[in-house]
């Protein structure tokens, strides 16, 4: 059975031209025109479509009958009259009808069988995966292109209709540009062909010079490769120049290069706007923070020093001092309780002391934050990041020394508690392997876990106290990191698509059923399903996951017993990287 896709957005009378395969007719428009004209047109126009069209997908627009009169597509089957080597004209031919929608060339709107890649990494490696099992079959598409005078396809939607029904309106605007034979072509190209040239030699300058910054700063991070894995403003700074070289390299494909494949053109063109719009909504509203900073620094300069001098000292120098004189009546060891009381207490002191020396550039510290702003608040979480980090050093070092004490606690216990049992950890091997100890080793274990059973509830306490403080500045860094990748990778501009224009975020076709009466043959509407709102989160979910399994409570519980570093997830995890030198590369 015949099926023909008929356009549902015009029923102008004319000339029907189309495409032919197999059992398929793809109808683009009706046209008038005299006959030696438009087939030198179509010849032109075929011509050029041999030129554009992968191997083996090549079809010639042809005349595929008259349309008699304007209808409604009701009226259809009883106005058309079909060329006669279709052999649609005949009673007992009943064919099929689809109906489709032709999209206009630089909409974003297009058909396709499989649900778009927003990730545009993805979408180019599937691109290329796909032409590499393209290029295995040449030597038999070669030979069908020149043995057969067009390729015989199946009947129904594949992909070679669906991108015939992509560029019919394109191909009916250019063929009706050719039959006018006007001036307005040659002086639009004149035009184009003035500005296209220095409008290409500023965006390879841009480009150019956003390049050699973004190189010149992972040099200066290869000098001194602490600073890109400490510092926040830092990393934000990397991937600030990381999205510029993104933007300008995608734009450069979207207004030069013709993309053959829609996914990856949509892909390229979405990706590209949703990353401008986070950039000037992430200047727009760090502006406005910026400035609110800079109106209250005076405030802001004096909360912070209050919270750095009580908070980040007075507080934890009470704290041990309570420690040190049995707290809440659990008697703790005298002399270890009084000699890390001192080491804490000394470690407190010095960075009070370093923190008194730099209290009055607290207001220059509160202006440099709100100047950042100009930045975008991504800038201003960054710094605030950086200082948070800085103002807890003491935090650090203090957890950092406790640890190592708790911890080595720990593995002397599960050391002596294997020997009770009479095992040995097998190093080589990597497994607990049956010992017999001797008498003397024995009692030598059994004293070194009654020392440590006095020793350890004292260093417990203190290393609770140095750890709960530390995970808090942990989940404070968290909740910065996380407001940061929202500004940073957060899809704005696809949701935005899915709700104003759902159709440029296609997922596939669905096919609604429509008949009038029993006299019409079997009609369908082809319509376009955008894709779920949960695609369009997938690549933001995976980073958000990453986030959660690493500050996952069970996980830092685990650390937090077992005595483990407690660090802040490293950005290699949580940061969305644009790939710009990947996609260098591939161009």
């Amino acid at each position: 059975m015949t099926c023909v896709f008929w356009p549902e957005d015009f029923t102008q009378p004319g000339t029907i031209v189309g495409w032919r395969a197999g059992s398929v007719v793809i109808v683009a428009g009706t046209i008038y025109a005299s006959d030696d004209i438009f087939r030198a047109s179509l010849e032109i126009l075929n011509k050029k479509s041999i030129d554009e069209s992968p191997v083996g997908e090549h079809l010639d627009l042809e005349i595929l009958g008259e349309c008699l009169k304007g209808a409604s597509y009701v009226e259809l089957p009883s106005v058309v009259k079909w060329s006669n080597h279709l052999g649609l004209n005949t009673q007992n031919e009943r064919p099929t009808i689809m109906y489709y929608h032709r999209p206009k060339a630089r909409t974003g709107r297009y058909y396709t069988l499989t649900e778009i890649d927003l990730d545009i990494l993805m979408a180019i490696q599937g691109s290329e995966e796909r032409s590499t099992r393209k290029l295995q079959n040449n030597k038999t598409q070669i030979a069908q292109k020149f043995s057969c005078k067009k390729p015989i396809k199946d009947g129904g939607i594949n992909s070679l209709v669906l991108k015939k029904m992509n560029v019919a309106h394109k191909y009916m605007a250019s063929l009706g540009g050719l039959l006018e034979g006007s001036t307005n072509g040659s002086r639009k190209s004149g035009i184009s062909a003035f500005f296209v040239p220095v409008l290409l030699s500023v965006h390879v300058s841009a480009f150019h010079w956003a390049y050699l910054a973004r190189d010149k700063l992972l040099s200066l991070f290869e000098l001194i490769p602490w600073i890109q894995s400490t510092f926040a403003f830092a990393q934000q700074v990397d991937l600030r120049c990381e999205q510029i070289v993104f933007i300008l390299q995608q734009i450069r494909h979207i207004i030069y290069v013709e993309e053959r494949s829609e996914n990856i053109a949509s892909a390229r063109y979405i990706s590209t706007q949703n990353c401008i719009w986070l950039i000037l909504n992430d200047i727009i509203i760090g502006s406005a923070v910026g400035m609110f900073i800079l109106e209250n620094r005076i405030y802001l300069s004096i909360l912070l020093r209050d919270l750095s001098t009580h908070y980040m000292i007075g507080v934890f120098r009470q704290a041990i001092f309570w420690l040190d004189n049995w707290p809440a009546g659990l008697k703790l060891n005298s002399e270890l309780s009084r000699f890390l009381y001192l080491i804490l207490h000394a470690v407190l002191n010095l960075w009070e002391d370093v923190l008194l020396r730099f209290i009055e550039m607290f207001p220059k510290a509160i202006v440099i934050v709100g100047v950042s702003g100009i930045f975008g608040l991504s800038m201003i979480l960054a710094l605030l990041s950086d200082l948070t980090s800085l103002m807890s050093v003491h935090i650090t070092l203090a957890y950092r020394l406790i640890r190592i004490g708790y911890r080595s606690q720990l593995l002397l216990a599960k050391s002596l508690f294997n020997l009770f049992r009479g095992k040995r950890y097998n190093v080589l091997r990597k497994r607990l392997d049956d010992w017999d100890y001797d008498l003397d080793q024995l009692i030598l274990g059994t004293m070194l876990f009654t020392l440590i059973s006095f020793l350890f509830p004292t260093i417990s306490v203190y290393y609770i106290l140095f750890a709960m403080a530390r995970a808090a500045l942990l989940l404070l860094r968290a909740s910065f990191e996380v407001a940061s990748a929202l500004l940073n990778h957060f899809p704005l501009f696809a949701l935005m698509l899915r709700v104003k224009d759902p159709w440029r975020l296609p997922g596939g076709i669905i096919l609604r059923p429509y008949r009038r009466n029993r006299d019409s043959p079997s009609t369908f509407l082809v319509q376009s399903v955008p894709i779920k709102i949960s695609k369009i989160l997938n690549q933001y979910a995976v980073l958000g996951s990453q986030l959660a399994s690493y500050y996952a409570p069970w996980r830092l519980l685990g650390k937090f017993v077992s005595g483990n570093q407690l660090d802040p997830i490293p950005q290699s995890l949580i940061r969305y990287t644009y790939g710009t030198q990947s996609i260098k590369e591939g161009q």
